[in-house]
């Protein structure tokens, strides 16, 4: 992604949001440790049959799977964390 593909309100262009939906996915990962709403509209906006992100007080409108994991002292920890729930599918 670069600057162009985001517009004012930070939100996926519409040249961006074309590539997306021409394509046909069966997953979509937002690796977001926050919530990021581009992202999250991008994975929601791909139409994959799993959106996979982390949970918090919006992804339930953005995420089919989500993971509540707790926040440790790392980020290299959580992501561990998510590959090794990924690895179960």
């Amino acid at each position: 992604m670069t600057n162009n593909d985001v517009n004012k309100l930070y939100l996926p262009s519409q040249g961006l949001m074309q590539r997306i939906l021409e394509k046909e996915y069966d997953v979509a990962i937002d690796l977001n440790l926050g919530f990021v709403l581009h992202t999250a509209y991008i994975c929601k906006a791909s139409k994959a049959k799993a959106r996979v992100g982390f949970a918090n007080s919006a992804s339930d409108s953005f995420f089919n799977v989500q993971l509540n994991l707790k926040m440790p002292a790392s980020p290299q920890v959580m992501y561990d964390k998510f590959a090794a729930c990924l690895s179960m599918f």
